[in-house]
Order: C-alpha cells, then structure tokens, then sequence
C-alpha cells in the first residue's frame, strides 16, 4: 500500500510508494504535491481536507476503507485533525475581526480558509449560499494584512451595482469604491480606492487603464461568462491578469460535472497544470465529435471523479442541502438604470403634471407597467443566469406586456399563468413547469398566479415588479417557500432607478425589516392614507430629480 506519516514540525504530510502510476503523479501535481526521490510531500497550509481525502481515496483505497487500516487509519486522522486545527486557529482569529462576523454561516467560514491559502480559487457554492460576502471577507482579510490592497470585480451589468451596494452593506467605505458605468453620470471614480467593479462588456473600453493598476485580488463573478477560451472577453481578461499576479476568485453556481469543458477557461487563467492543454483536456474528461465548422462539440464528461480528485484543492463546492444552518429564505435585490422606455415615462410624467390629476389609481400602474418592461431586458439576463445553473424559476409580474415579452423571448422553454385563461390550459401550464425538465420558466400574472398553486420544484422567484400590499408579495412567495420545499428559497427583487418601482419598494417594503414580520394576524402592519397619490408624487419628485442631475 505505501507509508502515510504526517510531519507536524513541518506542516506537511508524506506519502511514499514502491511505485507510483503517471495518473497519481498527474493528481498530485494538480493538487500541488512536491515529488522527491519517490516520495509525495503535501504542505497542510496549502492543501484543503477535502482534497487530502480525494487523494487518499483514489491513491490509497485500500487504507481509507480496508478494515486492516483500522487502527493505523485512526491515528493518521487523528494527527490530521490536531494539524488543521492548529493551521486553522490563526484564519478564525482573521475572521472574527471582521465587523461582520456573526453574519456568516458555518460553510462560508469554512471556504474562507482555502480562499486565503491559495492564489486561486473556483468557489462554486449554489446559488444563493453567499458567494459575494465569503468573497468580500476573503477581500477584507487580506486588505487588513496588506496596505493599499486593491480589488477588480469584474461581473455581469445586472449584477454591478449589486455588488456596490453589497460592499457598502458589509463595513465598506463608499468613498473606497470606484463604478465604471455606460453612462458617465452614474460612474464613480474613488480617490481612496480600494475596490473597482466593472461589467464585462466595459472591459475592452477600459482595457489599457486595468492593465496598469496593480491589481492585488480579481474577483469574476458568474465566471460562466469567460468559459470560452477564444471570446474577447476571456481575452480581455487573460490580458489583465498578466499585468498585474493577482489573487484570482472564480465564482459561480453552475454545476460543473454538466458541462466539464467550462472548467477548462477557469484553468488555463489559473495556470493550473490541466488547463495547458485543451484538446487533452477535452479528450480525457469529455466524450465529443468535431462539428462540420472544425469545433468542438461536447456531448457530456467523463472521468469525472479523477477530475473532482485533481480540482479539489481549486474548488470550493457546497450545495443547499450541506448546510443545516441556513436562513428559509435568501433576499436579494437588483437596481436597474431605465434602457429603452425613458421618452415614454418622461412623456407620461409630464402629462400627470400638466393635468394636475386628483385620482392616480390609474397613473400608477401606467406608470409600473413602463418601469417593469424597462427592466425586461435585464431580467432576461438574470433569468439565464439562473436557468444556467441548471435550475427552475418561477418569474412573476401584474401585467400582460411584460409577460408577453418574457414568454415571446422564451417561447417552449416557458409556461405562463395569467387571468382569463380556462381551468384547463392553466392546469396544463402548471403541470409542464413541475414535471417537464425542458421547462424552465413559470411566468405568474401576480393576482392569477399568486394564489393556490403549489410550485415548489423551483426554489427561486424574481419579481418584475411590485405589487402595492406586502400580502400579495408573501402570498407569491410561498407558491414556493411551503411544506415540502426542502431548499432555501431565493427571492429577486428587481427596481428601477427613479422611477415608481423604487417608490413602491421604498414605501411598503424598504420600511419593514423582514416582509414576514409586515404581517399579523392578516393584517398589514404598513398603512397609510393615499397610497396612490404619495406614490406618484413621489415618482415625480424621483424622475425630475433624476433627469436634473443627468
């Protein structure tokens, strides 16, 4: 079988063999093992438990499962456990220091540990398991141990300003982050810079400049993004990491063992040894054919688990049900700027002006019907992003265009439930969502969709817009979170910048700390006397204020 002793002056712990297979030396390499005179050396500072027991079961089966190991096995692991928690004692004195502390859970502590150990990491947590805050104290950490440390975050347009707002909420200076916008007006240039978030597509626009700070840590968030090796955008990239060593954080939710070939783009930036070479990348971990353009087309992977062996020290993987301490829903918003519909909310704000209307009820939702297909083009984006992780969700809205707009865009990959329609079709639509795996989108009319539909099968829904009561919202939001769900349900607000959408939020939700507590007995606890007129007139205010600075 081979000796395993672990060396607790050196931190290390040390695997000899008669002989060892090329395979083995390939994995240890990619776990980053040092080989001498026959011998494998894994430093413990740098090497994960995880990984440590991927190695032993693939190069040492007989050892982690032959009764014979027993009692040798016991005081391996025993040695293992004392080592770590000494190695780690030092990381969980750097994490409850940050103000944050009492906000992470048990898995994002444990991935913080790794992250700070490794240059590079692919932290591949499901959605909704707080990839950007375990990010951001990885970030902060080491900006405390290290002065003038500078982060580039680099992410999808819908999710930019997400970002700032998250840094802001989690102890971040303002004055300490710089926003690269399209428009001039909402971008913002720190002089006491510390972070710089930036779209990908602003890359190339901003190339030259990126290529000359001297960026300490490069967090890509939806890495997906970049999984071409040959778009301008992985270019982009490769480029800017040349210039400048930095710390690399991978993040993203999809599930890898789908689609191994994305994995290769996240390597070759990472100069790990299994992205140097795509086409023996491609031969050894995919079944694929060369397509009549000379590409090549995936099928599906294959040896999988000596791949999850050689990128377990790469890869932070966790998954809804490995956490036992997890909140039953997950809140996150998403601020959009108005695309193409700003003539026409301009237009209509002025004429409720003009008219100097006594009753709104009517402006109102003229109003929210523009802002939401506003948006629509930003949460098709976020719809794929989360139909890409292999995921159902369930999208809901108070009106016919948006709707329309969603389900033209999706066509046979939704379904949508709105009023009017007969007993029949609903059903139908219902019941292709639950069991068709080819559906992926439920599109819900709020008030025909809101209400006695269990749509559990899905744990993520997004809202268009905002419905006036905080009870029709809960209502659409226990279509999923409800007796038999077994994950935290994820829920997306989305709101327009200075527009009726941000008035809404601000008056019925932004107000109450936590939508269930907006609820008693039935009644809402928010009321308020001419809810329509305060509305509008604050949607006015909103949108002169916003077309004055601009």
């Amino acid at each position: 079988m081979g000796r395993i002793t672990v060396d607790k002056e050196e931190n290390a712990i040390i695997f000899s063999k008669d002989r060892w297979f090329p395979e083995e030396l390939d994995i240890s390499e990619s776990l980053g093992f040092t080989f001498e005179n026959g011998v494998l050396y894994a430093s413990l500072l740098k090497t994960s438990r995880v990984s440590l027991f991927a190695f032993l079961q693939y190069c040492f089966p007989s050892f982690v499962k032959s009764s014979a190991f027993q009692e040798e096995r016991k005081l391996i692991y025993s040695s293992l456990k004392e080592s770590y928690s000494q190695k780690l004692s030092p990381y969980y004195g750097k994490i409850n220091k940050l103000p944050f502390c009492t906000k992470l859970y048990r898995h994002q502590v444990d991935a913080i540990c790794p992250m700070i150990s490794n240059k590079h990491n692919l932290l591949a947590f499901e959605q909704g398991l707080g990839k950007s805050i375990t990010t951001i104290a990885v970030t902060e950490i080491l900006r405390n141990e290290n002065k003038g440390f500078l982060t580039l975050v680099v992410c999808p347009a819908i999710c930019k300003w997400n970002w700032y707002n998250e840094l802001i909420k989690w102890g971040v200076d303002k004055n300490e982050i710089s926003v690269y916008d399209s428009k001039e007006k909402n971008t913002i240039r720190s002089s006491n810079e510390y972070y710089l978030i930036i779209n990908y597509d602003m890359l190339k626009k901003f190339l030259g400049e990126l290529q000359l700070r001297n960026f300490n840590h490069i967090i890509l968030d939806e890495a997906h993004n970049i999984k071409n090796c040959k778009s301008k955008r992985h270019k982009y990239i490769a480029k800017i990491v040349k210039s400048c060593k930095a710390k690399i954080s991978f993040l993203t939710g999809t599930p890898i063992w789908n689609k191994p070939d994305d994995l290769f783009a996240y390597l070759k930036l990472s100069k790990q040894p299994l992205g140097a070479n795509y086409r023996k990348y491609i031969d050894r971990y995919t079944q694929s054919y060369i397509n009549q353009w000379g590409g090549v087309q995936v099928m599906k992977g294959k040896n999988l688990f000596e791949l999850s062996v050689k990128i377990s020290n790469f890869m932070i993987r966790k998954i809804k049900s490995d956490c036992t301490d997890l909140p039953d829903k997950v809140y996150t918003k998403y601020y959009f700027d108005f695309l193409d519909y700003t003539e026409e909310y301009s237009e209509k704000i002025n004429k409720i002006v003009e008219e100097e209307s006594e009753g709104f009820d009517g402006s109102i939702h003229t109003l929210n019907i523009i802002a939401t297909k506003s948006k629509i083009k930003n949460i098709i984006e976020l719809i794929e992003n989360i139909v890409y992780n292999d995921k159902k969700v369930v999208v809901f809205t108070s009106y016919n265009e948006p709707r329309e707009m969603l389900q033209n865009h999706f066509k046979e990959h939704a379904v949508s439930v709105y009023g009017g329609m007969s007993s029949d079709k609903r059903q139908e639509n219902i019941d292709k969502f639950m069991k068709d795996d080819s559906c992926k989108i439920f599109i819900g009319n709020m008030q025909a969709a809101g209400v006695g539909i269990n749509l559990q099968v899905a744990s993520d829904v997004l809202f268009c817009n905002f419905p006036l009561t905080v009870s029709e919202l809960q209502q659409a939001i226990d279509r999923l979170h409800r007796i038999g769900q077994k994950n935290t349900v994820n829920v997306y607000y989305t709101i327009c910048r200075s527009s009726v959408d941000e008035s809404i939020y601000d008056m019925i939700l932004k107000k109450s700390e936590d939508i269930s507590k907006a609820i008693d007995n039935g009644k809402e606890t928010i009321e308020f006397e001419n809810a329509y007129d305060k509305l509008v007139k604050d949607a006015i205010v909103k949108w002169k204020k916003s077309s004055d600075t601009g």
